[in-house]
């Protein structure tokens, strides 16, 4: 039987590892799996392990700080990957058109979510909506963090012509490689972060 230190670094090891693993897979799918009803129900099945996952982190015994430190990195990890699918699927199989640029509007959306710390945190994030008419393709809108071009000019776009991943400005295209690198950059600190918690904790205790 494990002690609890060593059941708390497994834990510390383990949660950051299958939470990015299992978020890892979904958006993978999301970019590649087949258009179909089983593909979509185990898209969700992933998306709720993801969340439990993350929930799972409350029952370590560490503090909180760096278990929070962990947390962040964990997030940064799993943005990169998201970003990587997307970037590596369009890389593979855009499809590049020149648009024109009716409107650019800029949307704000305010979310709160529970913290593996017990807390709830506040997020805004914001968005423009590019209204497009397109050259070739069924283009006709473009949601980015970022105003990519104004009413009136001409943008080259990368569409997936399979319609599973978002449009994005053409000069912004990648192999995903740097993506997946800050994603194993971060998982290490997140493990490093939530070890050192642990061992922290006993210190104190």
């Amino acid at each position: 039987m494990l002690d609890r230190l060593s059941l708390n670094l497994v834990v510390a090891i383990g949660q950051p590892l299958l939470l990015v693993g299992v978020f890892a897979a979904s958006k993978h799918l999301d970019a590649y799996g087949a258009d179909d009803g089983w593909t979509t129900t185990l898209g969700v099945v992933l998306l709720v392990l993801t969340g439990i996952t993350w929930l799972a982190g409350i029952a370590l015994a560490a503090s909180p700080f760096l278990v929070f430190a962990g947390m962040v990195a964990s997030m940064i990890a799993m943005g990169a990957l998201s970003s990587s699918s997307a970037d590596t699927a369009l890389h593979e199989r855009g499809v590049r058109t020149t648009c024109d640029v009716v409107t650019v509007d800029r949307r704000v959306e305010t979310r709160s979510h529970y913290d593996s710390d017990g807390t709830w945190s506040t997020t805004t994030t914001i968005y423009y909506d590019h209204r497009l008419r397109c050259d070739a393709g069924p283009i006709d809108t473009m949601t980015l963090h970022s105003r990519a071009a104004e009413p009136g000019q001409r943008l080259e776009i990368t569409y997936d012509p399979l319609l599973r991943v978002d449009p994005v400005p053409a000069n912004t295209v990648t192999d995903g490689s740097g993506s997946r690198q800050t994603a194993l950059i971060a998982v290490i600190v997140a493990i490093l972060s939530r070890v050192g918690g642990v061992l922290w904790e006993r210190r104190q205790g």
